[in-house]
């Protein structure tokens, strides 16, 4: 079950999914280990699928951008 906690944690993941869990645990009010058990369980339970990182193609001078399986 996701509680207010687990919200607050996706939340601050969606924002950036590089905060590190510290930073997580200070902003929930959470210790770092609770933090991390608690990402861990939903990484498991497939709430949490990945995580992705987003290219700004004109920033690498590439006005086309794709990626080919």
């Amino acid at each position: 079950m996701i509680d207010t906690k687990d919200i607050e944690i996706l939340t601050i993941l969606q924002e950036n999914a590089r905060t590190s869990n510290a930073e997580i645990a200070r902003r929930v009010s959470l210790a770092p280990s609770a933090v991390f058990e608690r990402i861990r369980k939903m990484e498991d339970r497939g709430v949490i699928r990945g995580y992705s990182v987003s290219i700004d193609p004109h920033v690498i001078d590439r006005a086309l951008l794709a990626f080919i399986f």
